[in-house]
């Protein structure tokens, strides 16, 4: 499947060096994971969710992609999901999608595991429903796209991703130029 996706701002890892901009987009990115989401990304994940929604607010509902842990998830979303839902007036909940065990989060131990398949779903959540995905980096797109068909195949009508950051990779222009 297809699944569409909107990022706010871009990622250039650290190990290349990076202008002003790039420096300040990615300490906005290393905040939110630490659980401080700045009121650009309240704002602009709101924005992005007012117009997919338009007058649609009872056919969707907001999910979040688990952290490496519960408490990170917790920390992560949990006021991000009632900011969200006062500002949209969609239903938000980081209930849907659980860790069933913790792991070591992918930017720490350089492992590109997809762990979809370590989480517990709540399908009555979003049975039925347009569901926006929330995370906070999109690299490749696998964990996006493996949680969305879970979600699909459990009863979701469609599913539309919505990230922090999209990471650049200077040497993957390089390959293909």
């Amino acid at each position: 499947m297809n699944y569409t996706y909107y990022y706010i701002m871009n990622y250039l890892p650290k190990r290349y060096s990076a202008t002003p901009r790039q420096l300040d987009e990615r300490n906005e990115l290393y905040s939110f994971k630490d659980g401080t989401c700045s009121q650009h990304i309240k704002d602009e994940f709101c924005s992005v969710i007012k117009k997919i929604v338009r007058t649609n607010k009872k056919d969707y509902v907001v999910l979040f992609i688990p952290a490496s842990t519960s408490m990170k998830t917790r920390v992560r979303y949990y006021s991000l999901s009632i900011y969200i839902e006062k500002q949209t007036g969609v239903t938000s909940t980081i209930e849907a999608i659980n860790n069933t065990i913790s792991f070591e989060p992918m930017h720490l131990s350089c492992n590109r595991i997809d762990h979809s398949g370590s989480y517990s779903i709540d399908p009555k959540l979003f049975n039925g429903k347009r569901v926006i995905l929330i995370d906070d980096v999109i690299t490749s797109g696998t964990s996006f796209r493996n949680v969305a068909n879970i979600l699909m195949k459990n009863g979701a009508i469609s599913v539309i991703g919505l990230f922090v950051s999209k990471t650049v990779n200077p040497d993957w222009q390089k390959r293909v130029a």
